[in-house]
């Protein structure tokens, strides 16, 4: 039954999670006091910083090996290694380039894919994708009546799920 479903199911990501582990090991933030405080924090790390270590994220079967992707991460820092924030920052845009890169392989778009979730609130993600995006020639779409956050996601779910049922 899982295998089927899977088969008609509109492909997500949870890139949430995965930029909240950046920020506690790159010691940004290690303690949550509020849903989303560690990748908020590394924001700002993200859009300072520049694309230099030249990190991958390689996908297998149809996902992003995350694990890959920090262990590249590890050959530069230990989790909670001193650095500087420009290193902390450089390293932020690295693995923000190669996850975004990652997941938009993984997606496959063909003329658009829509962004929505906690991080579609992030500036500095949405101007990597939208680059990202504008060099294979797909349109980003993002949101302008429906909330990004978790409103946007079941909108979007439902939205793509009466997509896929109707045969559109």
């Amino acid at each position: 039954v899982l295998r089927g479903m899977m088969k008609k199911a509109v492909k997500t990501s949870s890139a949430g999670r995965v930029l909240d582990a950046l920020s506690c090991w790159l010691g940004i933030c290690d303690t949550m006091t509020y849903d989303g405080e560690p990748a908020m924090k590394l924001e700002p790390y993200i859009r300072k910083g520049r694309d230099v270590h030249g990190f991958s994220a390689p996908v297998k079967s149809g996902a992003v090996d995350t694990l890959a992707l920090f262990g590249q991460v590890a050959d530069i820092a230990k989790p909670g290694a001193k650095l500087s924030n420009d290193a902390r920052a450089d390293i932020a845009r690295s693995f923000a380039e190669a996850l975004f890169e990652g997941l938009v392989t993984a997606a496959a778009p063909e003329g658009a894919l829509g962004f929505t979730g906690g991080v579609s609130y992030n500036l500095a993600i949405n101007d990597i994708l939208f680059e990202k995006l504008r060099k294979r020639g797909v349109k980003l779409i993002t949101h302008s009546r429906v909330p990004n956050g978790d409103g946007g996601i079941s909108f979007g779910q439902l939205a793509g799920g009466g997509f896929h049922v109707s045969g559109y």
